[in-house]
């Protein structure tokens, strides 16, 4: 099955220090890529299916747990092509010279995140804003404020959210993001 940068950039959230296997490793499927530390979920879907073509002898659709070392971490980035043959998993990328690197993966089930993943929820809002502009300003508030951050998401999805923190000294910041239009 086809992957991409963008499904497997997923491995920044597997859990790292825990005791929980399936935890420790990215949730491979044909429609989604997906990991968890337990306290951040990140899921992405997989790029389209229809660029999948099964190969003699090699399982197409599958579900696996694949051990974070065992990722490619490519620069730059790039296409994955993942078979399963047997109990293990071959990945063969451009950047690896067309080899094929064979894996195993974790014996064990992913968590059931649909009950914390829900695609309707009563009461939520949606407000569309640049990515760029939030991550340099929650890396500004990591930096400085230690005790956890203020969210807050207006009603009116054309006003600025609001983000509110404060550093271990009492000294407060706050910031404000525009929504994007369209």
């Amino acid at each position: 099955m086809l992957q991409n940068e963008m499904s497997l950039g997923v491995r920044g959230f597997v859990d790292t220090r825990g005791d929980r296997e399936s935890l420790r490793g990215v949730h491979i499927t044909p429609w989604f890529v997906e990991a968890t530390d337990g306290m951040v979920f990140v899921r992405a879907e997989s790029p389209t299916p229809e660029e999948n073509c099964p190969i003699d002898g090699e399982e197409e659709n599958f579900e696996a747990i694949i051990p974070l070392k065992s990722l490619p971490n490519p620069n730059p980035p790039e296409n994955y092509l993942l078979r399963k043959v047997g109990n293990r998993i071959r990945i063969s990328t451009e950047n690896l010279g067309g080899e094929i690197v064979e894996i195993g993966k974790i014996e064990a089930d992913y968590p059931d995140v649909s009950r914390i993943i829900t695609r309707e929820r009563a009461g939520d809002r949606r407000i569309v804003i640049n990515p760029h502009l939030l991550e340099k300003v929650l890396a500004y508030f990591s930096e400085h404020c230690e005790n956890g951050i203020e969210i807050y998401i207006p009603e009116d999805p054309l006003k600025s959210i609001e983000i509110r923190g404060q550093s271990r000294t009492g000294q407060k910041a706050i910031a404000k993001i525009m929504p994007m239009r369209g």
